[in-house]
């Protein structure tokens, strides 16, 4: 068993492309580091879709004032949820 594997719990219909809308811009602060990035990226790589079920998403990362949010995207359905 994956000890990181977790159940998706909510799809949000074109997340990313409101967080851009509102100002976030690709990629992760400069304060926070590769090492906790590259954890939410495997966390959304061994997500369960709530949307279709199957496995897998993609990750971005974005950042707006030095804040950092998570969007993980899956491979299958393209259903988007943060991270």
């Amino acid at each position: 068993m994956n000890p990181l594997h977790v159940d998706l719990l909510e799809v949000v219909p074109g997340l990313a492309d409101r967080l851009q809308a509102e100002g976030w811009a690709p990629g992760p602060p400069a304060h926070v580091a590769p090492a906790s990035v590259l954890i939410d990226a495997r966390l959304a790589r061994d997500l369960d879709c709530a949307g279709c079920g199957h496995a897998g998403h993609a990750f971005a990362a974005f950042h707006q004032d030095g804040a950092y949010r998570g969007v993980a995207t899956c491979y299958h359905c393209g259903a988007e949820t943060e991270v």
